[in-house]
């Protein structure tokens, strides 16, 4: 099935304009720089959630204040309006954005692999990537979920030991020996029960009295608390090892990813590129005959590019498998034809519509090419 575009005074686009996407590769070539960056942007603008998109300005052609994007994909038609709006330089967004805003703004991080995409620029340059690989390999192994569990775990732990803190409290204010209150946790069942016994027998003579039912009723609530933590400490221990192990087999099974990608490539003399448990990327490669540690900071800009491709396209699968697009732009340019080839046949394997955004040699109009696997 096909998906329509339609663009209107969107960035360099200023009359109504349709593309057609077919289910492959789609090379869409455009007369000039600013037009084939307004095809990126209208993408964008499908998925953005409001709160981001009523902040990109030059997304609306400078010379109109009213710009819309509509696409039909998949019996699904979504249309965005952007206009003028009277707060500052922010734009009013009409219509709902094509996913939901949590997907959006991590489609546009990991499936628009275009120069001003953040996440490629910050791998290239070393910045602030290995943040958001960890985020995104714990939804991949839903790690919040487990997460969740053992706060709130946690949370119950700390109601029970706030009953014992309590009840510690009372006993050692009825037992006039204590004048201050160690709050921490070597507190235990035998000092507590030893205040009320000395308590008791200091007040009734060791005899059965209405202080000595408070007293028992007392020690029942402090019994079942400290169950309760016994327990709690049991289920914490066992969230505890599950999100270790989720840690390591989800950085496990991107790294299987990253190295599927990556052998398919073929770059002469490395080894392999993976996650360490700091979520730095490790790279190791043959020099010499030897096997040694890559300085990231020294491979060329080309060998950065295709690291971060790779783990673009790796997150994607693994975590965005039902995203439709992956764009490829202007920075796959850096690429020998066999690797590009390479890496658009790969691409069509996992995504529906592969973009590449390229130039038009000929022509002042948009223009759309069709392919399948390349060979």
């Amino acid at each position: 099935m096909n998906a329509q575009i339609t663009i209107n005074n969107i960035g360099g686009i200023t009359e109504p304009t349709k593309i057609i996407l077919k289910k492959g590769l789609n090379i869409i070539k455009a007369p000039n720089a600013s037009v084939k960056t307004s095809i990126i942007k209208a993408l964008q603008t499908l998925i953005l959630p409001e709160r981001i998109l009523k902040h990109r300005p030059e997304f609306l052609n400078n010379y109109s204040n009213e710009g819309s994007v509509e696409i039909m994909i998949e019996g699904k038609s979504i249309k965005r309006k952007l206009m003028e709006s009277h707060i500052g330089s922010e734009l009013k967004i009409v219509g709902r954005p094509l996913y939901n805003a949590e997907l959006g703004m991590e489609a546009n991080l990991i499936s628009f692999a275009e120069p001003e995409n953040e996440f490629l620029n910050d791998i290239i340059e070393r910045k602030n990537w290995g943040e958001t690989l960890h985020k995104f390999v714990n939804k991949i192994a839903n790690i919040k979920y487990y997460e969740k569990l053992q706060e709130d775990t946690d949370t119950k732990y700390q109601n029970e030991w706030d009953k014992i803190v309590k009840i510690f409290n009372k006993s050692s204010q009825m037992y006039a020996e204590h004048t201050w209150i160690p709050l921490n946790r070597q507190i235990n069942l035998k000092e507590i029960t030893n205040n009320f016994i000395k308590l008791e027998c200091a007040v009734v003579g060791c005899k059965k009295t209405k202080t000595s039912y408070i007293i028992d009723s007392e020690m029942n609530t402090l019994k079942i608390a400290n169950a309760r933590m016994n327990v709690l400490k049991k289920e914490h221990i066992s969230y505890k090892k599950k999100l270790m192990n989720l840690h390591i087999s989800g950085r496990n099974n991107f790294n299987k990813k990253i190295m599927e990608v990556f052998k398919l490539l073929d770059f002469k003399n490395f080894e392999k590129i993976e996650l360490d448990d700091t979520y730095n990327i490790k790279i190791t490669r043959k020099f010499e005959g030897k096997t040694i540690i890559q300085n990231f900071n020294r491979l060329s800009s080309t060998e950065k590019l295709t690291v971060g491709i790779i783990l673009m396209l790796a997150l994607q699968e693994e975590y965005l498998p039902d995203f439709p697009f992956f764009v490829l732009d202007q920075i796959t340019t850096n690429y020998d034809s066999k690797n590009l080839i390479k890496l658009i046949n790969y691409i069509q394997k996992y995504v529906p519509y592969t973009i590449v955004t390229t130039f038009s040699s000929t022509g002042e109009k948009i223009q759309v090419e069709y392919g399948k696997k390349t060979k």
